[in-house]
């Protein structure tokens, strides 16, 4: 494990407030965002890598802001896709709504039509009185019964 200095990162990046603020946003990066350090990790801690990695110019001010333009439009990116995903998704969900109506106004045209038909053949026929029903007459009339007298013994 190598030690690095300040003055070897002074030799690529001249303002020390500049510095610091450099190496702690790589030092984010490769913590938070899982980006892949570019030197060797050799069991340092994030700041000794992002240190490293300035020292040996492998980054910049200028790598960074390329590499935050980059995630930001990536970002931009998938959100662009998710809006379009969801402008689908709600077409679609408008296309099936209309079939429905559609087909709901169908039923109901196909309904009134069964009515109406019903009712022209319902006019057609001859209006014939209903017999009214009769009760059944009973055939015999029913058998008294007689109290059974209890048996003196």
């Amino acid at each position: 494990m190598a030690r690095i200095t300040v003055e070897d990162c002074l030799k690529e990046q001249n303002n020390r407030f500049e510095l610091t603020l450099l190496a702690a946003k790589r030092a984010r990066q490769l913590v938070m965002s899982g980006q892949e350090p570019l030197v060797p990790w050799e069991n340092d801690k994030p700041t000794v890598v992002a240190l490293r990695e300035i020292a040996e110019g492998l980054i910049t001010p200028e790598i960074m802001k390329q590499q935050e333009a980059a995630k930001r439009r990536a970002e931009s990116m998938d959100a662009q896709d998710m809006l379009a995903q969801a402008a689908s998704s709600i077409a679609q969900v408008d296309a099936k709504e209309a079939m429905l109506e559609t087909a709901e106004e169908a039923l109901t045209v196909e309904a009134v039509e069964e009515i109406q038909e019903e009712a022209i053949k319902l006019e057609a026929e001859p209006e014939s009185a209903p017999e009214p029903e009769s009760a059944p007459e009973p055939e015999s009339e029913p058998e008294e019964i007689k109290p059974e007298s209890p048996e003196t013994e």
